[in-house]
């Protein structure tokens, strides 16, 4: 399964990388909203989930990305998202967005591999 991470700390990306990978999913990385924006939209294959968090400077913030991609054509959107902020305020916004358009959405603080490994448990639930 392709899956985007979507965060501006390198640390994350490695942490949740080394997990799906060693799971078989292709990990693509976005280390902000525009760059995010971008691999959706020229990416081939459907996007089965993404990894997204709130807080990216300097660019825009997750809750806009997840308005930015529900403004694309719905064979652009991932099948789920998950979102690992530590900002919870923040993580509520974008998952108000995602249900609301019917996208399979869950919060998932960052708590290092103990959140990478919940989230390979969840992708093979899914």
């Amino acid at each position: 399964m392709n899956i985007i991470i979507c965060d501006d700390e390198q640390v994350r990306h490695d942490t949740f990388e080394k997990h799906l990978t060693q799971a078989g999913h292709i990990v693509l990385h976005a280390f902000g909203s525009e760059e995010c924006l971008e691999i959706i939209q020229s990416c081939q294959e459907p996007i089965g989930a993404m990894m997204l968090d709130h807080d990216m400077p300097p660019g825009k913030n997750g809750s806009l990305l997840a308005t930015d991609i529900l403004n694309l054509s719905k064979v652009k959107w991932p099948a789920r998202v998950i979102i690992h902020s530590l900002n919870s305020q923040g993580a509520l916004n974008i998952i108000s967005k995602f249900q609301g358009a019917g996208i399979h959405t869950i919060y998932m603080p960052f708590m290092g591999d103990t959140t990478a490994q919940r989230v390979v448990s969840e992708l093979v639930e899914q």
